[in-house]
């Protein structure tokens, strides 16, 4: 598994949708998902520390689990099929860790609110992280195109994010 930190939310420039940018920690690739603006919307609100006045859904699911002595635990992005991208989020309640299969959208947005370490597979890198080129810009990778939600974006031969 490789720790990722969440960068930032940017805008394809090509296809104007949403991509999230996950930077590997010890490293210099950069994992883009592309995702929905709602889903944008989410994280962004995370990221920037913004504190609204009810909760939102990521909110709602955090408070829900913390009030049942639920704990966040960690994502993982742990596959990705078809342009297609899969998530674990691992939390513990009642004495042991359980898992459920989410979008990376939703599990970041969640992740980010219950400081938990997002994390991907050495395959899911190997096969959609592109390398970190420092001003700003990606490189193109191999086989990404969406995350589940959207089910549009970039793929091969078309050009990466320019966020």
């Amino acid at each position: 598994m490789i720790l990722l930190k969440v960068e930032r939310i940017g805008v394809d420039v090509n296809s104007h949708q949403a991509v999230v940018l996950l930077h590997e920690v010890e490293g210099e690739r950069i994992l883009p998902i592309w995702i929905g603006p709602l889903e944008a919307n989410a994280i962004a609100v995370s990221l920037e520390g913004v504190k609204p006045a009810r909760p939102l859904t990521h909110d709602l699911t955090l408070n829900m689990l913390e009030v049942a002595g639920g704990k966040v635990e960690s994502v993982l992005v742990d596959d990705v099929h078809d342009g297609t991208f899969y998530a674990q989020i691992t939390f513990s309640i009642g004495g042991g860790n359980r898992e459920v299969d989410s979008r990376p959208s939703d599990a970041i947005a969640l992740a980010l609110r219950a400081g938990a370490p997002v994390y991907a597979t050495d395959k899911v890198m190997a096969s959609a992280a592109v390398a970190a080129v420092h001003g700003g810009e990606e490189e193109e990778g191999e086989g990404k195109k969406d995350d589940k939600e959207e089910g549009k974006g970039p793929g091969p031969g078309r050009s990466g994010p320019v966020v």
